[in-house]
């Protein structure tokens, strides 16, 4: 996750701290990976969500401070794509458990 926080010069709360603002992602993920787990519906929503939303925020942090458009897609790209892939996964796969309970039935 984000164990290079802690080799700042901070105090141990300051550490603390750092490293659960940068694990944030990581663990709003982990949650939305448990909800996809228990509703394939929800759970693809909720990454496509997600994932679109941190593709803007942090477009738009990289674009201001390079000005670039391609610097500013090139990262949060290679970040968010594998994300809108499993959002789409978890949603077809809703759809075709749900196809195949109304066809057995």
């Amino acid at each position: 996750m984000s164990f290079d926080s802690v080799l700042h010069q901070h105090t141990f709360w300051g550490k603390v701290g750092t490293f659960l603002a940068n694990s944030a992602p990581a663990l709003v993920l982990l949650v939305i990976l448990i909800i996809s787990w228990k509703n394939e519906k929800a759970g693809g929503i909720s990454v496509l969500i997600f994932s679109l939303a941190f593709l803007i925020y942090a477009f738009l942090i990289i674009y201001i401070r390079s000005g670039s458009v391609v610097e500013g897609l090139k990262g949060p790209l290679m970040f968010c794509l594998p994300l809108i892939v499993a959002g789409i996964l978890f949603i077809i796969s809703h759809n075709r458990s749900k196809k195949e309970l109304s066809a057995n039935q």
